[in-house]
């Protein structure tokens, strides 16, 4: 039920940013994808003009989108994104929800609620696709929130930050193969 590259910049009002003083996300052509051009979704400390990012000081950014999941029958929904980012083992990294329309984003930290569909990435400065189910019984017949949070600790950390593109959310009829 959703498809977004960032390219076409009049279809991306629905994204919207709950960004702190430093690193904040934004949407522009900084960021070198080897298989396409155009836009990404990424961190900067620059106000967007470098996907670079403050170390010195704790950040949790967020960014999302509603997400309509319909009615139409679905064995399960599959997410995928493209993306790639430095950080710090376990300190500096990207988390990946699903919260309910009604359920708001932190003005800092981690949401509580809602899903934790993705729990942690960082040290990949490749891009990379991430490919993950949603089970139909959750999210089918409602309006969820996909929520991408980066977080850094304010010490160290590897460059560049996370960056992100080509989102899709696609419906499957035929449940993915198991045991």
């Amino acid at each position: 039920p959703y498809i977004q590259n960032f390219n076409d910049l009049s279809n991306i009002s629905e994204w919207t940013f709950s960004n702190p003083d430093t690193n904040k996300w934004f949407i522009g052509s900084v960021i070198n994808h080897p298989e396409e051009t155009g836009n990404a979704l990424y961190i900067s400390d620059s106000l967007g003009l470098t996907h670079r990012y403050y170390r010195s000081s704790q950040t949790y950014a967020y960014a999302s989108a509603l997400i309509d999941f319909g009615t139409s029958p679905a064995a399960e929904y599959a997410l995928s994104f493209d993306w790639m980012g430095g950080g710090e083992s376990t300190h500096d990294y990207l988390r990946v929800y699903t919260l309910p329309i009604d359920q708001s984003i932190p003005e800092t930290g981690f949401p509580v609620g809602g899903t934790e569909v993705i729990n942690r990435l960082n040290l990949q400065t490749d891009w990379q696709t991430k490919t993950l189910i949603l089970p139909a019984s959750q999210y089918q017949n409602s309006i969820q929130r996909l929520v991408f949070v980066w977080r850094n600790d304010g010490s160290s950390g590897t460059q560049p930050p996370v960056a992100i593109d080509n989102i899709s959310i696609i419906l499957q009829t035929c449940a993915s193969v198991s045991n």
